[in-house]
């Protein structure tokens, strides 16, 4: 039995649920393979644990590898180098965020996104504060992301970032569409979905956008308002964190 720690994570009053959804995209993953999944579990900082069995359980491995990422130690890591991770402690505003990029350790390694690159790459280096960025874009604890490293202290463990590229680019795409979101952890794609089919809203959206097991972006239609929405729906979701993604806050930031 081989196992294998992917970057997804499971967690809160829907940590089975998001593991049952898991196995099943995984059996659909690896259909044709000759391997047995096994049990899913989660590692102390709820990442998904992934147990595989059978001839062709290093092929299934490299591919769940290559389709979720999965967890690496301190010393893999190497400066440019991306990685998907979930943002934590987003409440404690002060000179940046941090995000948890799966670094095998007892003890937790988080990268740090300072402000000062936040700044650069999302309001153009205006002097706002980081509460009212993170208002505006809709961060919150467990927020998926791509991050990209740009220093790495092996003495203090430390590890300094910058968001990728990518995800970026993917900010700049939401307020191109201008259409406002809902960003919810804590919940399954499916339970979602049914809250907000049982509310009567299923027409006021386009899409809810999945950005790992337990977090998803609902993409309101052009003219439903997300404030009203998060107040329709909020009170079925008592386990979910919601926040808000308006492009015309964002603006407004900005001018």
């Amino acid at each position: 039995m081989k196992t294998i720690t992917v970057l997804e994570k499971a967690y809160g009053k829907h940590r089975k649920f998001a593991l049952r959804a898991f196995r099943h995209s995984l059996s659909v993953d690896l259909e044709g393979l000759e391997v047995l999944i096994g049990k899913l579990y989660t590692n102390p900082h709820s990442w998904v644990v992934v147990e595989l069995e059978g001839e062709d359980w290093e092929v299934a491995s490299n591919l769940i590898q290559q389709y979720y990422g999965t967890i690496c130690s301190f010393g893999e890591l190497k400066a440019g180098q991306v990685r998907k991770g979930k943002l934590i402690q987003t409440g404690k505003y002060g000179y940046g965020l941090y995000a948890d990029i799966g670094i095998d350790s007892e003890e937790r390694i988080d990268a740090f996104i300072p402000l000062h690159a936040i700044r650069h790459q999302l309001v153009k280096n205006e002097k706002i504060p980081l509460r009212d960025i993170s208002y505006a874009c809709g961060f919150l604890d467990n927020f998926t992301l791509e991050i990209s490293i740009d220093r790495i202290d092996s003495i203090k463990e430390n590890i300094q970032a910058s968001l990728s590229s990518e995800q970026v680019q993917l900010f700049k795409k939401w307020m191109k569409l201008n259409l406002e979101r809902l960003i919810v952890t804590g919940v399954t794609r499916k339970h979602l979905k049914k809250v907000i089919g049982e509310t009567g809203h299923i027409n006021d959206i386009l899409a809810i956008e999945r950005m790992g097991l337990l977090e998803q972006v609902v993409v309101c239609k052009e003219g439903t308002n997300a404030p009203g929405l998060l107040a329709e729906i909020g009170r079925f979701l008592p386990e979910a964190l919601i926040s808000l993604f308006i492009p015309e806050k964002v603006r407004a930031i900005l001018a």
